[in-house]
């Protein structure tokens, strides 16, 4: 005669449809979707209302490397690249200024920056 099957109940810690996690590096689930997140209006025009930025270019006393910013001091700013604050201007220690412009404002001072890590940028402060 047959065995009757028993199925086990479903009050208690039975658990239906459920499989383990794994991280997703290994191809598993990750329990929820990630979302990307979104910036707000208030936080893209934040630096826009800085006034006086100032793109600059610094030199390695050491080994002639360059290094292109924007700053609102760049006296201050230059102060902070001595004292390793930075990661990359931290390995070619100390550094001068060779360059710099002042700007009515952040953006065009980022603007400008950008045009100057170029090559075509370069050629205007290479001379110094």
């Amino acid at each position: 005669m047959p065995r009757a099957l028993s199925l086990p109940s479903l009050s208690g810690n039975w658990r239906v449809g459920q499989s383990a996690k794994t991280p997703p590096f290994h191809g598993g689930m990750t329990g929820s979707t990630p979302v990307r997140a979104t910036k707000s209006p208030d936080f893209i025009g934040a630096f826009s209302i800085l006034k006086n930025g100032r793109s600059l270019v610094i030199e390695s006393l050491t080994d002639t490397t360059w290094y292109t910013g924007v700053a609102l001091n760049a006296a201050k700013r230059l102060k902070e690249h001595n004292h390793g604050k930075n990661r990359f201007t931290k390995g070619h220690l100390p550094w001068k200024i060779i360059y710099t412009e002042s700007h009515p404002d952040w953006t065009s001072a980022r603007v400008r920056e950008k045009y100057l890590k170029t090559a075509s940028g370069k050629i205007g402060y290479k001379k110094f």
